[in-house]
């Protein structure tokens, strides 16, 4: 039985144009379309991935994917997509997700 903070966190999933995820290490792959929304447009997968037993530092694959009528937009995805943790990072994905070229068409 879904509980009333379960249900407030579901009525708003989906309802935003870019959707970030997050999966830990080892998780099975995100589908994009698991989640149906007329709303979403562009979906950004984060992976934290698995460092090596001499490393503390902590990596993250990245993807993207958008529908077929969304241009592609910028900051362009480095290859390979592995981005290490830090202020680098989150500046990128900070520019990723506010550069998305459909916040241009809409009027608040």
């Amino acid at each position: 039985m879904l509980r009333l903070e379960q249900v407030h966190k579901k009525r708003h999933l989906g309802n935003d144009i870019i959707m970030v995820v997050f999966q830990d290490e080892g998780s099975e792959d995100y589908l994009p379309n698991c989640v149906r929304s007329q709303y979403i447009q562009v979906v950004i997968v984060v992976r934290k991935l698995k460092a090596p037993a001499d490393c503390n530092d902590v990596f993250y694959k990245v993807s993207v994917v958008r529908n077929s009528d969304v241009p592609t937009f910028g900051p362009p995805l480095p290859f390979p997509p592995i981005f290490k943790h830090g202020p680098e990072f989150r500046s990128w994905l900070l520019r990723k997700s506010k550069a998305t070229p459909i916040h241009d068409d809409i009027v608040w």
